[in-house]
C-alpha cells in the first residue's frame, strides 16, 4: 500500500451572530442593518495525518471564538485528497443542528447553541478514508 500524508485546510464561511430572532424581526422591519462578527478561527484537528491509502481516520473541525460569543454558524468546507464518508455530532458545542451534510469532498454544518458559547471546542468529526 501507499503511504500518504495529508494537510489539512479548509475553505470557510462563518457567521457570528449576536441577536436572537425576535431582534432579528425587529431589525429588519425597521431597515437596520443586524450587527455581525468575523473573529474567530476555525480549524482542522490534527492538521497533518501520515496514514495508508484506503485507511480511514477522524479529523476534528474546532472552532476557537478567541473571546467572542457564538450564538450560530453556517460553516461550509472542504478537502482535497480523502472522501468523507460520515460526520459526527456527538459532544459538538452545536446543540441544535439545522443542517449537518456532506458529499465526498465538502460538509456544511448549520446550527446553535442557545445562550451562546465562547472557548475552543469540537464542532463535528469527519470520518475520512484516505485517497
Amino acid at each position: 500500500m501507499k503511504r500518504k500524508a495529508y494537510i489539512l485546510h479548509t475553505t470557510y464561511y462563518l457567521l457570528l451572530t449576536v441577536a436572537v430572532l425576535l431582534t432579528v424581526t425587529v431589525l429588519l422591519t425597521t431597515h437596520y442593518l443586524l450587527p455581525t462578527a468575523f473573529a474567530a478561527n476555525l480549524y482542522f484537528y490534527p492538521q497533518y495525518i501520515d496514514t495508508l491509502e484506503n485507511e480511514t481516520f477522524i479529523v476534528e473541525v474546532r472552532l476557537n471564538t478567541e473571546g467572542e460569543t457564538v450564538n450560530a454558524l453556517d460553516i461550509s468546507g472542504s478537502i482535497s485528497n480523502g472522501i468523507i464518508e460520515s460526520i459526527s455530532a456527538d459532544n459538538s458545542l452545536i446543540q441544535i443542528f439545522v443542517e449537518s451534510s456532506h458529499t465526498e469532498k465538502t460538509f456544511r454544518i448549520t446550527g446553535g447553541t442557545p445562550g451562546g458559547f465562547s472557548g475552543d471546542n469540537v464542532l463535528v468529526r469527519l470520518n475520512i478514508r484516505a485517497r
